[in-house]
C-alpha cells in the first residue's frame, strides 16, 4: 500500500511540472510561445587554418628538372618553385621554326604568281578585241586560282606562327612559380619525376593562419549570423582575438550533429598570432563569464 501510494505522488508531481511547464509556454492571450535558443554554457570548439592553401602543379607535362622548396620553406608570390626540362620543347620550337620559314618562303612565291597572273588577266581586259574569249576565260581561272593558292599558303604561315605561339607559351608553362606569399605544406615529388599536366608538385598555404572553422550544437545556432563577431580564445582560455562570422552551412552534419560555421580573424587586432591547426574555442561575442574572463586575465 505505501508503494502505490509513493508512485501515485510521483506522478502527481510530475503531471504537476508538466502542466507548469505547458502553461509557461503560453503567453497571455493563450498562444504558444517558442522557447528561447539554449544559451552556450562553454565555447564551441575550432581549429584555426589558412585562408588559402592550393596544390601549385604542371601545366604541361614532362620530367622534373628541379624543385627548389622543401616544406616548411617560407616563399613569396611569384617564387620559382620547381622547372620542368625544356629539351622536349626547345628541339619542337626549332623544327616549328624552320617549318614558318618554309611557309613564308611558299607564301612569297604563290604572292607572286598570284600577281603575274592578276597583271596578265587585266592587260587581256584592257585588250580584249585582241583575245578570244576562250583565251580571257582562261587568263581570269589562272588569276584567281593563283589567288587561292596564296590564300592557303598564307593560312599555312599563320598555323606554323600558331604552333610556335603555343610552344613558347609552354616554355613558360616549364616554370613553376608561387601564386601568393606563405609556406610551403607539403611537396609531392622530386628532381627527375614524370610529371603529367595537372600534377601537383607542391602545395602551398597563406603565410596568416586567419580562417576558424568551428562546430555549434543545433540549439545554440540561433546565437550566431553571417557578419556576427566572435571571440577566439585558446583552449585554456587565452584570447587570441575577434572574428567575424562569414559563412553557417544550412544543414546538420550527421556524423557530428553539429552545424558547421566558419569566421575570418581579425588579423590588425589579434591578442596573438595563430599558427595553422591550432586548436580554439569560439564565443559568441560578451558571452564567457567574468570567472573566465578572470582565468584568462590572471594566465595573461
Amino acid at each position: 500500500m505505501t508503494r502505490v501510494l509513493s508512485i501515485c505522488v510521483t506522478l502527481a508531481i510530475f503531471a504537476k511540472a508538466t502542466a507548469s511547464a505547458q502553461s509557461a509556454s503560453l503567453s497571455s492571450n493563450g498562444e504558444r510561445v517558442s522557447a528561447p535558443a539554449a544559451r552556450p554554457v562553454s565555447g564551441w570548439i575550432g581549429v584555426v587554418l589558412p585562408l588559402e592553401a592550393v596544390d601549385v602543379g604542371a601545366q604541361t607535362g614532362g620530367t622534373l628538372e628541379g624543385v627548389f622548396v622543401r616544406t616548411g620553406d617560407e616563399i613569396s608570390e611569384g617564387e620559382l618553385l620547381a622547372r620542368i626540362e625544356a629539351q622536349d620543347i626547345l628541339q619542337s620550337l626549332k623544327i616549328a621554326e624552320a617549318k614558318l620559314r618554309v611557309a613564308e618562303a611558299e607564301m612569297e612565291h604563290q604572292q607572286a604568281k598570284a600577281l603575274r597572273a592578276n597583271s596578265e588577266f587585266e592587260r587581256r581586259s584592257t585588250t580584249a578585241d585582241l583575245w578570244s574569249e576562250e583565251e580571257l576565260a582562261s587568263s581570269e581561272i589562272d588569276a584567281r586560282a593563283t589567288e587561292a593558292e596564296a590564300r592557303a599558303a598564307a593560312a599555312e604561315v599563320e598555323k606554323a606562327n600558331a604552333t610556335i605561339g603555343q610552344l613558347r607559351q609552354s616554355l613558360e608553362y616549364l616554370e613553376i612559380r608561387a601564386p601568393f606569399s606563405g609556406h610551403v605544406s607539403i611537396r609531392y615529388l622530386d628532381a627527375g619525376a614524370v610529371v603529367d599536366s595537372g600534377a601537383p608538385i607542391v602545395r602551398v598555404v597563406s603565410g596568416a593562419a586567419r580562417l576558424v572553422r568551428f562546430a555549434v550544437p543545433p540549439e545554440e545556432i540561433a546565437h550566431l549570423e553571417p557578419g556576427a563577431e566572435v571571440e577566439i580564445t585558446g583552449t585554456h582560455g587565452a584570447l587570441i582575438g575577434k572574428a567575424s562570422v562569414r559563412h553557417i552551412s544550412p544543414e546538420i552534419d550527421l556524423a557530428s550533429q553539429r552545424i558547421f560555421a566558419e569566421a575570418i580573424l581579425d588579423g590588425k587586432n589579434l591578442a596573438r598570432q595563430p599558427r595553422g591547426g591550432l586548436g580554439v574555442e569560439v564565443w559568441p561575442d560578451h558571452e564567457r563569464s567574468g570567472s573566465e574572463r578572470h582565468v584568462q586575465e590572471r594566465r595573461e
